[in-house]
């Protein structure tokens, strides 16, 4: 009898472990009876226990059936990560919705699989969502303007990000607002600051910016910054 991942654990982790290793010492004896605990190791038995179940829980009320729902779902990912020594990934999620949604069709369980539809768009869309975030995001700078920067000593290092700005504040918001006009990165009249502090991690460019306009004195230092885009 082969031992395969089932879907539905539908009792704790020390039952199933206890399951699986009276399945795997009946299954050796002549005279044992593994098939008593085959709903443990395999995916068909196990499938017709969750339906089962399922019936059960769907005659209480559909919050109770919703949370023993996420309950196995998880747990079934989790089992996953731990096998394959993984984080938790969104295939593994999929694997229980669609072998749910498998073994429920024409059975009228119009509401669990709404359940499982629904489900399965959340995932995708909080899969998505961190994808996006783990991206890089595109330098706003050119690269030949960060290796200046680094050259001419207003950068550490041009490749790190976030980078260190090595001179004042006040000529950092001065080198952003240049770099709008000479990279046409305004929306209107409104200039692009936060691509800038996110690089630099820095906050607060905006008002340096508006203090200097405000009084007309240019931070000491402008002249380089003026230098590197000519």
């Amino acid at each position: 009898m082969e031992t395969e991942i089932i879907y539905y654990q539908l009792w704790t982790n020390e039952m199933q472990y206890t399951f699986e290793e009276k399945f795997y010492i009946h299954s050796k004896l002549t005279y044992g009876k593994a098939d008593e605990f085959y709903f443990a190791v395999n995916i068909a038995e196990n499938n017709r226990q969750f339906l089962k179940a399922l019936k059960k829980k769907m005659k209480e009320n559909y919050q109770i059936c919703d949370m023993w729902l996420r309950g196995l779902i998880s747990i079934y990912v989790k089992r996953q990560a731990n096998r394959h020594k993984t984080e938790y990934k969104a295939e593994y999620y999929n694997e229980w919705i669609n072998n749910t949604l498998h073994i429920i069709q024409g059975k009228n369980y119009t509401e669990i699989e709404k359940w499982c539809n629904n489900y399965k768009k959340y995932i995708i869309d909080y899969y998505t969502d961190a994808d996006k975030k783990k991206q890089p995001q595109q330098n706003i700078i050119p690269d030949i303007i960060l290796t200046a920067l680094q050259k001419n000593g207003f950068i550490a290092d041009a490749t790190e990000i976030p980078s260190k700005w090595l001179k004042s504040k006040s000529l950092l918001a001065y080198f952003v607002d240049v770099a709008n006009d000479k990279f046409n990165l305004k929306k209107g009249l409104k200039r692009q600051i936060k691509p800038f502090e996110t690089l630099f991690n820095v906050s607060g460019l905006g008002g340096s910016i508006n203090d200097y306009h405000k009084t007309g004195d240019l931070p000491i230092g402008h002249n380089d910054i003026d230098e590197l885009f000519r």
